[in-house]
């Protein structure tokens, strides 16, 4: 059978058409773009007990998303930036967003993830970051404050009720200084409600509070809270006044913002901005470093420098239940 020229020219337009409509179908969809705003919460609460991110140093965000043809977007920002995040010319539609905040070794501590469809009229998200499972601890100390004369033996009974209802108790001596305290280990990541009775000698109660605390995997929850005293002995001259149990922490690790390196012959030792409390001290691990690589086995609270010549640098990272710290190093010359 013979074609005809006019319809072999008519089959020619008819393709040409139909690859024209196929092509402008993309372009068409990926010319309109949005941008969203991420919001990142769920961080610090200032009325509950818990660790404060802040102080985990190299902590970051991860953020990832995955969106409309498999578009990704992946961003890693320091958790010391804005809590806002802005990503320019997404396509629109159904995406789903997920926040991680990270300690410097990658470890996850608190995750987000959330869903929504990206539009000019919908373009602000807030992922909200929970705990994710693993352990943490919690630690208080007391310091009686309002009264002169400390009671000798007083107590306060100290009880942690997770989300089941489970407790975990734990008696904090105030000796006749009016201080102590007391830590709780390998407590499950979540919240919890935290109870505090105050007892005199005889072990009568005489105050009591309550708060929430947060605790988040591999940190050390902190914070204060105050206990009014009252009914002291009849014959007290302070009986009609109050007193208070402050619980916080003293001279944590967290308190110190930077330390720096002194040397004292061939010994190397940190020197802190703050006091640290042994007590602080005894609860941390340390690792120091010769231009920027690990020594083997040092890892005691000062270091023997072994070089005799030539120029090196030492830097000590400590490592405590909030997170670690460099310190700012030292360049020695031979």
């Amino acid at each position: 059978m013979k074609i005809r020229p006019y319809l072999f020219v008519l089959l020619i337009v008819f393709s040409f058409f139909l690859v024209s409509c196929d092509d402008s179908a993309p372009s068409s969809y990926t010319a309109e773009t949005v941008d969203a705003v991420i919001r990142i919460e769920g961080l610090r609460n200032a009325k509950h007990i818990e660790a404060d991110v802040s102080v985990v140093s190299g902590a970051f965000y991860s953020i990832t998303g995955t969106g409309p043809s498999n578009r990704t977007i992946n961003r890693t920002v320091s958790a010391t930036e804005s809590s806002v995040q802005i990503f320019s010319s997404l396509i629109p539609g159904l995406w789903t967003f997920e926040v991680s905040l990270c300690t410097r070794t990658g470890s996850t501590i608190l995750k987000g993830k959330t869903q929504t469809t990206l539009s000019e009229a919908s373009n602000e998200i807030t992922v909200e970051l929970t705990e994710v499972e693993g352990k943490g601890s919690l630690f208080l100390s007391a310091s009686i404050t309002g009264i002169s004369t400390v009671p000798f033996a007083m107590t306060v009974d100290c009880t942690l009720t997770d989300r089941y209802g489970v407790k975990t108790d734990k008696t904090l001596e105030i000796s006749s200084s009016g201080t102590g305290s007391v830590t709780f280990t390998d407590l499950a990541s979540g919240y919890y409600e935290l109870s505090l009775v105050l007892r005199d000698m005889g072990g009568y109660k005489v105050g009591g509070a309550s708060e929430t605390v947060r605790i988040i995997s591999s940190l050390q929850s902190y914070g204060s809270v105050s206990i009014p005293v009252t009914g002291q002995d009849a014959g007290d001259d302070e009986s009609d006044k109050t007193a208070w149990v402050s619980m916080n922490v003293k001279n944590s690790m967290t308190e110190t913002a930077t330390f720096k390196l002194s040397k004292s012959g061939n010994r190397l030792a940190p020197v802190f901005d703050k006091d640290v409390s042994s007590l602080a001290l005894s609860s941390c691990t340390f690792q120091w470093y010769e231009d920027g690589k690990k020594i083997p086995g040092e890892r005691n609270a000062s270091y023997i420098i072994k070089r005799t010549s030539g120029r090196w640098r030492y830097d000590l990272v400590i490592t405590f239940a909030d997170g670690s710290k460099s310190s700012a190093g030292m360049s020695i010359q031979y």
